[in-house]
């Protein structure tokens, strides 16, 4: 048995997409082995994924011809998270979702993320935002200095409780 494993990276425009290639390449890149046949992909098969993945998304704007580097920093991360979902993963790692995204897309992805854990998927959530971690996630592992200092569940997770291991975990 083998568990898929995808990843969200932190940096987008550095790590998870290609900015001069257009939305419809970035989405089906990780895929594209499964889209050919003969050397030759099959472009019917693409678009029709692409159009899900954008529908699902509500990646703007729609016309997947368009550069990833014209796109807003949501839809360019919808573009990141879109192409991970097409590989479909047993487990995902996010780092920093929604990092420097607007409030609504960020909502967007919180929810796809609900979504993803109650179909059985595996999420690993790292992320620098407190807020998100104790409306996401059900169990917490604060780390220091490359160690797990505390390990946090169920009422353990608040923002209070997640600095207080933060701060006792660099005092000590």
């Amino acid at each position: 048995l083998r568990a898929g494993v995808a990843l969200v990276p932190e940096d987008r425009k550095r790590h998870g997409l290609v900015l001069a290639m257009e939305v419809y390449r970035n989405l089906t890149l990780p895929v594209l082995r499964t889209l050919t046949r003969c050397g030759l992909v099959d472009r019917s098969r693409e678009g029709g994924l692409v159009d899900d993945m954008i529908r699902t998304l509500q990646i703007t704007p729609s016309d997947p011809r368009v550069a990833a580097e014209s796109m807003s920093g949501g839809n360019q991360q919808k573009v990141v998270i879109g192409k991970t979902l097409l590989t479909e993963p047993d487990v995902y790692l996010l780092s920093d979702p929604t990092r420097g995204i607007d409030v609504k897309t960020k909502f967007e992805i919180y929810s796809l993320i609900r979504r993803l854990a109650a179909s059985g998927k595996a999420v690993v959530l790292v992320s620098t935002d407190l807020a998100e971690i104790t409306s996401l996630c059900n169990r917490v592992l604060v780390m220091a200095s490359g160690r797990v200092v505390a390990e946090l569940s169920g009422d353990q997770i608040t923002e209070r409780e997640i600095t207080r291991a933060s701060f006792a975990a660099v005092a000590a």
